[in-house]
């Protein structure tokens, strides 16, 4: 996993199973940072199931 930091936008990159979402997810919650999530793969209802 990679992530990528420019002027106040961070990139998290990785293959499938890498954490990604789980980082992601545990960075918001610990840092109470508005967030913008993008996704090729997973929908939104998927995302909200796997958070829960």
């Amino acid at each position: 996993m990679v992530v990528f930091r420019l002027r106040g936008v961070s990139l998290v990159y990785g293959p499938p199973g890498a954490g990604k979402t789980t980082f992601a997810a545990w960075y918001t919650y610990h840092n109470y940072k508005r967030v913008f999530w993008v996704s090729v793969f997973e929908d939104e209802a998927t995302f909200r199931r796997n958070m829960a």
